[in-house]
């Protein structure tokens, strides 16, 4: 039977027209920009922000700009334009000469907004900082360029300067389709920006999205496009059959010989609820395999995820490029081609083990923004135990806060609670953390950290092996491992914003904050590394309850190549041997295989076998190596049900076991 899930639902709108110029489609999930053609890093001129961007920021508030010309021809209501003029309150105008604008922001149609005018009004500048800036930019080659009017570290009319948000208007060539675009906002200060998006074409007709005037922002605090959504208004009749693949949420790197399922979600932009589809992929060009879904029931605005029946063994060390796309709805052609496709670069590796993402949480117990936030990320992380490494920082004038702690946060320039940073160089919103970008943040590494925790009274000390693979490089700059004391739950730091519990707070780094350097690594051989500690009574709430995680860091960059964690006692896989036994068990749980990658000290014999709940024999292999080193075996899951198994191996006299859970 075939697996498809309704995601979520269409954002309305509200059309007050007698006919109708453009229809809206719903904010997307968070996938970059609209057509990706904008990377650009989110932030202000000389602080990040990259070279290009016009400056065409008024003195006064509220204003308008001089008139900018458009680098193309526009077509909007049935008349061609080549100039605009924005505000500072977020509205931008073809019309030649309009009124001053008004900074109370509400619904329209409304008188005070010009004819012929896109809103993201209700932003407002402070005048008082000199990185509230309107810019513009184009991007792209003719005839598919698009023009981007942004609204940098702009203020909210309703809050003031006491918070900031970037926003951005963009008029597309060719399609004449207008995206809104919904960057990132601050959450200092409760700081949530309150808009009215839509399009006015006089004061009695309008395209408002439902929700204005009082719509937030959907974005994080990440300066990235990651999480970046934006509105999309599309010129015309809403097609009757209009489906577009949204996502490939197939992961980007995968191993040589390993089956690969094609899968993502699709979207229903046409005004026919879609019953029956075909999805279809390419890789490398080669024949298209397409796979018919009846069944369905996706309304306007609907999504569902697909899992395409044919798997792709990946083959060949290197780039192959995936095309999905949709087509035959409900028996008849797609009317609107263009936002059918979606591309994707798959890349085939050696021998990798997961990265482990290590996250970095800024938060405080007197902070009422941070309320829940740590809630948000455990809903993720119960789906994917051990596949993480989690460190929570106490802030501000949380009880157990720390200087390290804000070492950390002025690293990475975080300024605003709650906040997270995973694997070094991925800011981002807490709060709005989710399984979309969980998966973004997965991805292979060449080198394993495999850490070990034990107590003596109130002494700690954490070891940990750390073996580079084959394909390992070097960064150009040294390194550095750090190793972090952690305590799983505590309550004596209860604070004002009603959370009871915190989890993985941070304690203490051993060996200080500065890490241990690490100049390079030689694939292959392990380094061992070992540090103790010992608390004073009352330093920890329980010495029982306390985990380590060690990450290798580079910090010209920040990013973060591999982390580990262990609890007290346990360690993790067979602690006992830190030069031989498994190294990695992935994917678990698996639906059609499981790379086994483990480490042979010295030449032997290799065997294993799988088990079920029963202790019934179902899988084995045996194997004699004349060589030693990392090996990696492929262990085919296909002809196994859905429950628990478990692995024995043996590697010469020694013994080693992992639970495996196989989920189609």
């Amino acid at each position: 039977m075939r697996k498809f899930y309704l995601l979520f639902a269409f954002v309305g709108i509200s059309l007050v027209s007698a006919a109708q110029h453009y229809y809206n489609a719903p904010p997307v999930t968070p996938s970059g920009n609209p057509g990706n053609l904008n990377s650009d890093y989110e932030a202000p001129l000389g602080n990040g922000l990259p070279g290009g961007w016009t400056d065409i920021q008024p003195s006064s508030h509220p204003a308008w700009t001089a008139s900018q010309t458009i680098p193309f021809t526009f077509s909007f209501n049935g008349q061609t334009f080549t100039q605009i003029k924005a505000s500072t309150t977020g509205l931008v105008t073809f019309t030649t000469n309009p009124a001053a604008p008004i900074t109370n922001h509400n619904t329209i149609p409304n008188s005070s907004v010009p004819d012929n005018t896109i809103c993201a009004w209700g932003l407002g500048y402070s005048g008082g900082f000199s990185n509230d800036k309107i810019y513009t930019k184009t991007f792209g080659t003719a005839p598919h360029r698009q023009y981007w009017v942004s609204y940098n570290s702009y203020n909210n009319q309703s809050l003031g300067n006491k918070c900031w948000t970037y926003w951005a208007i963009v008029l597309e060539e060719t399609s004449n389709k207008i995206y809104v675009v919904d960057q990132m906002s601050s959450t200092k200060n409760g700081c949530s920006p309150l808009l009215t998006i839509g399009l006015q074409y006089s004061s009695s007709s309008a395209l408002m999205v439902t929700g204005s005037p009082n719509i937030h922002p959907l974005s994080s605090t990440s300066s990235t496009t990651v999480d970046n959504r934006f509105y999309e208004f599309i010129p015309g009749v809403r097609p009757t059959y209009d489906l577009a693949v949204e996502y490939i949420q197939t992961n980007v790197f995968q191993t040589s010989s390993t089956p690969v399922e094609v899968h993502g979600f699709i979207k229903n932009y046409g005004s026919q609820a879609v019953t029956s589809y075909d999805i279809n992929y390419t890789i490398d060009n080669a024949a298209v395999k397409t796979e018919h879904v009846s069944g369905a029931n996706i309304p306007l605005g609907g999504d569902m995820w697909y899992f395409h029946d044919s798997i792709w063994m990946a083959s060949g060390l290197g780039l192959h490029p995936l095309k999905v796309w949709a087509d035959n709805i409900n028996g008849h052609s797609d009317q609107n081609v263009y936002n059918d496709t979606m591309y994707k670069t798959m890349e085939v590796m050696g021998i990798f083990v997961p990265k482990v993402a290590v996250h970095e949480y800024f938060t405080s117990s007197n902070n009422i923004d941070c309320a829940g936030a740590m809630d948000t990320i455990r809903k993720v992380f119960l789906n994917h135990p051990g596949e993480y490494t989690l460190i929570s920082y106490p802030m501000q004038t949380d009880p157990y806060t720390k200087p390290d702690c804000q070492a950390r946060a002025t690293l990475y320039g975080v300024d605003s609670l709650p906040n997270m940073i995973v694997n070094g160089i991925n800011p981002m919103d807490p709060r709005f953390y989710n399984e979309i970008y969980y998966g973004d943040f997965k991805a292979p590494s060449y080198i394993s950290v495999t850490p070990h925790l034990s107590r003596s009274g109130n002494t700690v000390t954490a070891t940990a092996a750390i073996l580079p693979f084959p394909d390992w490089t070097n960064p150009t700059n040294a390194m550095k491992i750090r190793v972090a004391i952690v305590e799983l739950i505590t309550t004596g730091n209860v604070g004002t914003n009603g959370e009871t519990k915190f989890y993985s707070v941070f304690r203490k780094f051993l060996s200080d904050i500065n890490g241990i350097n690490q100049a390079s690594f030689t694939p292959g051989l392990y380094v061992n590394i070992s540090k103790s500690y010992t608390f004073n009574t009352g330093d920890v709430e329980n010495m029982n309850n306390l985990g380590v995680v060690v990450f290798i860091q580079n910090d010209v960059t920040k990013e973060i190549y591999q982390s580990g964690f262990a609890q007290i006692n346990t360690g993790i896989d067979n602690p006992q041997s830190t030069t031989q036994g498994i190294i990695s068990f992935y994917p678990n749980p698996a639906k059609s295989f499981v790379q086994l990658n483990y480490f042979v000290q010295s030449p032997d014999n290799v065997s294993y076998k799988v088990y079920d709940v029963t202790g019934r024999e179902v899988l084995t292999m045996n194997k004699a190596f004349n060589s030693y080193g990392l090996k990696s075996t492929i262990i085919s899951t296909e002809n196994l049900s859905n429950g628990v198994y478990f692995l024995r191996m043996k590697i010469g006299s020694q013994e080693y076991s992992k639970k495996l859970i196989v989920n189609k």
